[in-house]
């Protein structure tokens, strides 16, 4: 699997459009993701990026509104629960790739790395002077650390637990 780049396609997950980034990924039509050697956090960055991909535009309003919302006392309840939804999909996601819960410590934890970490990224973004396509490249990048460690895990703490079709 290291040897040939899986992508989020590939993977099984397709992004349907409207509110929020991940909270939209799911597994194609309910079924199982398709066969991955292992459980794998390279997967899911790149689930995230083209998440997000899908989302931004050149001038740059979704990131606009982003910093909106997330900076308005008002909403932080909502807030809070689509960022907590959010992780779940990632650790739902995760789940069904090693055969856990949603909420075992490895589903979730992944998930909730993730979120952390794609908050981050958000919320350090320069708005008004950078264009989208660098926002993309910039969380990727960020990502690729947190991913190799949370792989390192999987790969330890997994074995072969991936689950194929069948």
């Amino acid at each position: 699997m290291r040897d040939e780049e899986p992508t989020c396609r590939s993977a099984g997950c397709v992004h349907r459009r409207g509110r929020g980034v991940v909270r939209h990924l799911r597994p194609r039509g309910g079924r199982r993701p398709g066969p991955l050697v292992t459980a794998s956090a390279t997967v899911v960055r790149a689930c995230v990026v083209e998440a997000l991909r899908r989302s931004v535009d050149d001038r740059g309003l979704w990131l606009r509104r982003f910093v909106a919302l997330d900076g308005s006392a008002e909403l932080r309840t909502e807030a809070l629960a689509h960022w907590v939804s959010w992780a779940d999909v990632v650790a739902g996601y995760v789940a069904s790739r090693t055969g856990d819960s949603g909420r075992s410590l490895r589903s979730a934890s992944i998930g909730g790395a993730l979120q952390a970490a794609f908050l981050a990224v958000l919320r350090g973004w320069d708005t008004t002077s950078r264009p989208a396509h660098e926002l993309l490249g910039t969380l990727d990048q960020d990502l690729v650390p947190l991913c190799e460690v949370l792989q390192g895990w999987l790969d330890a703490t997994c074995g072969g637990c991936a689950r194929s079709e069948g």
